[in-house]
Parts: structure tokens; sequence; C-alpha cells
């Protein structure tokens, strides 16, 4: 009897040992669905995030690289601009390009700075276009390196045009030689010199005084 009563023991335990390990079993199994149907989750989420950030830089290169060629294109017909995104270290990356004849160019070794400053305004109006702020920009000698003068007439002319179609009203800064040829299309023209005063009793040298 005491044999058999041993042996009960023994099995009482095991099966207590048993019941355990199946209900940590269970309970592993259940984390590890868990587990899965989050993993899942995730993939599916990134695939979105993925999916959202491809569309978004796409509208992007639609409202940027449209916008820039449409402004390169008066000065220099031969010159495409694109935006190049990449990943690197987890994150999004924009390489501005440039391409004449199929060929990646230098803009500052092909235009003389011209090619840049037409890209810069550029830039501004897409991302005007894109935020929506308020309908006025201030441009501080915006084509100052942009040569020769025909140029510089084809893309004040162009920055009148975008004006007139989008609303939107530049005041342009301008002292540099060449800027008399932003007078054709300006609305109004406003002469700024330093001038001599006396301001309470105070001489003042250098007064800005608006013609």
């Amino acid at each position: 009897m005491n044999n058999i009563s041993f042996y009960k023991e023994i099995i009482q335990r095991n099966k207590g040992k048993l019941e355990s390990l199946q209900e940590r079993r269970e309970l592993l199994q259940n984390n590890l669905d868990i587990f899965i149907y989050n993993q899942k989750l995730l993939e599916e989420s990134q695939i979105f995030i993925q999916q959202v950030a491809k569309e978004t830089q796409e509208q992007l290169k639609f409202n940027i690289v449209d916008t820039v060629n449409l402004c390169i294109a008066t000065c220099f017909q031969n010159i495409i601009f694109d935006i190049d995104f990449k990943i690197m270290n987890n994150r999004t990356t924009a390489k501005l390009i440039y391409k004449k004849d199929g060929y990646e160019i230098d803009p500052l070794e092909n235009s003389g700075g011209g090619l840049v400053e037409l890209t810069s305004f550029a830039l501004r109006i897409a991302l005007w276009n894109i935020s929506h702020t308020d309908n006025v920009l201030i441009l501080d000698e915006p084509l100052q390196k942009l040569q020769p003068k025909e140029l510089q007439i084809q893309a004040f002319q162009t920055i009148k045009m975008l004006s007139e179609k989008l609303n939107l009203q530049f005041i342009i800064v301008a002292n540099s030689i060449g800027s008399e040829n932003i007078l054709d299309v300006s609305d109004k023209i406003f002469k700024i010199r330093l001038t001599k005063q006396k301001i309470n009793n105070k001489v003042w040298n250098e007064v800005s005084k608006v013609e």
C-alpha cells in the first residue's frame, strides 16, 4: 500500500507540473499570438507610411519640379531640374539635380550663379504655393547674378506673369548694376536714398528717405 501511495503522490505531483506547464504553454502561445498580431500591424503601418511618404514625395516633386523648370526654361531651355529622394540612415534625403543634354551638371560651373538664383526664386514660389501663406514675398536682389541683360529681362517678365497668375505680390529690393531691368514690369517703384537730417536737435548722417 505504501508503494501505491508513493506512486500516487508522484503521479499527482507530475500531474500538477504538467498542468502548470500547460498553463505556461497557453500563456506563451497567447503572448506569441499577440506578438505576431502586433508585428503584422507594424508591417502594415510601415507599408502605409511608406506609401504616404512616396505619394508625398511625388506630390512635392510635381509641385516643386514643375515650378522650378517653368522658371528655368525662361532663361536656360536646355537645362532640366529634378529632385532625387533617397533613404539614408533611416532618414529621407533630397538631392537637387540639374541635367544638361542628359548629363548631370554643377549649376555653379555652368551659369555663373544665375541658374542657382533662378532656382532659389522658383523654390520660394513652390514652397509658398504648398504652404499657402500670405500673398506677399519679399526678395532681396533675386536675380543679381543672372546675366546677360536679356536673360534678366526674361526672368523679371516671368516674375510679373507669376504675380498676376498666382495673385501674389512681390516686394523686390534692388540696388545692384542691372536692376533697372525690373522697372519695366514694376507696378510701383519706391526709391530710397540716404540723407543727412536733423531729428530732435541731433544730426543724423544716414537717414533713409523714400521718394
